[in-house]
């Protein structure tokens, strides 16, 4: 894969998305990544980009990036398994989560 030099040009938001998915699976030599295709080992997040956050934007993927960053995903995917449905995790209580995180970071 060839990178392109980004001095002096703006970078589109599926550029970005290149690089965050078959960009990286080629960086890491795995091939199974960083695709949706039969046989891949492809996780998968969803986002709402209905709401106020975006509207007026013409490409709801450069929204994700630029329009209203950080937020939430609705549902995620990993490995075949749900671990985030309707913005909230399944496999434990999301405080229960924050305080073991937050006990990681203060040892």
């Amino acid at each position: 894969m060839q990178v392109a030099p980004l001095v002096g040009r703006p970078v589109a938001a599926r550029e970005v998305l290149g690089w965050a998915t078959a960009g990286s699976a080629a960086g890491l030599g795995r091939p199974e990544l960083g695709h949706l295709a039969p046989g891949a080992a492809a996780d998968l997040a969803c986002w709402d980009v209905t709401g106020v956050a975006d509207a007026g934007v013409a490409d709801p993927l450069a929204g994700l990036l630029w329009a209203s960053p950080g937020r939430r995903p609705k549902h995620v995917v990993v490995a075949g398994r749900v671990v985030v449905h309707d913005g909230e995790l399944t496999g434990r209580p999301e405080p229960e989560v924050a305080a073991a995180l937050c006990a990681v970071l203060t040892r």
